[in-house]
């Protein structure tokens, strides 16, 4: 058996209860599934707003800021509960609500210390909120290496998005990738890769994911769509017998 068809279950993050689930929702059973599962678009995590920058009107899918926590409030009982934290930063300020993961986000929220804010803003009178953002110490947040910036966005459905979120997909990726990154051959002859500037299959299915700089990220989608092409190609041509008729 192939390495890459290996149950998803085993990959960390995932574990049985995920793993029906991401095959229920995207029909994702292996490895393989999930390192073929690429972005469908990409958002620069280097650029961060300040909140008067983020309106109803900018039309932004996806935002990041800087700011200070100025207090919590708990609503509602049972499953309509909730949690809500305060950020503010010198242009403005944000709610960020959570409606599950409660007990494990209240304890890494501290009021009077700041946070790098990334999630999907929404507008209820005019008001900006966030709900499910992911949040990062500052600390944190400068201490991570230099990379591209570049994070992909990938395809996902309510209930799976309900579990997961942006952070938990592309951290089961990445682990994928660390037990099978080192395992995926070539499927093209090196000629062919000369003969029309391909990158291995390894190096793009790596920047597809994780592109180390938009100029890799343009090299992956070619090689990855010259493949899709070939593949299509290979499938509708006529076998030498029809072609003989």
């Amino acid at each position: 058996m192939d390495y890459l068809d290996n149950d998803i279950k085993f990959v960390g993050g995932v574990g049985e209860a995920r793993a029906r689930l991401l095959d229920k929702e995207l029909g994702i059973r292996t490895l393989g599934d999930m390192l073929r599962h690429y972005p469908f678009r990409y958002i620069d995590r280097t650029r961060i707003y300040r909140i008067s920058e983020i309106t109803e009107a900018a039309g932004l899918s996806y935002v990041q800021f800087r700011a200070r926590i100025t207090g919590v409030a708990y609503a509602g009982t049972g499953r309509k509960r909730r949690f809500t934290a305060f950020a503010q930063d010198p242009t403005g300020q944000a709610e960020l609500v959570w409606f599950q993961g409660i007990k494990w986000i209240e304890k890494r929220i501290e009021v009077g210390r700041e946070y790098l804010v990334f999630g999907r803003p929404s507008f209820f009178r005019n008001e900006l909120s966030l709900v499910h953002p992911e949040v990062e110490t500052v600390e944190k947040a400068l201490s991570r290496r230099a990379e591209s910036g570049l994070q992909g966005i990938y395809s996902s459905t309510e209930r799976l998005s309900s579990v997961l979120g942006t952070k938990g997909f592309h951290t089961i990726v990445s682990n994928a990738w660390r037990i099978a990154g080192e395992r995926i051959g070539e499927t093209l002859p090196p000629e062919m890769r000369r003969q029309y500037g391909l990158a291995t299959l390894r190096e793009a299915l790596y920047n597809i994911h994780f592109p180390q700089s938009p100029e890799a990220l343009r090299q992956a989608q070619y090689r990855l769509k010259f493949e899709e092409l070939l593949g299509c190609l290979l499938y509708t041509s006529p076998s030498p017998r029809d072609r003989q008729k």
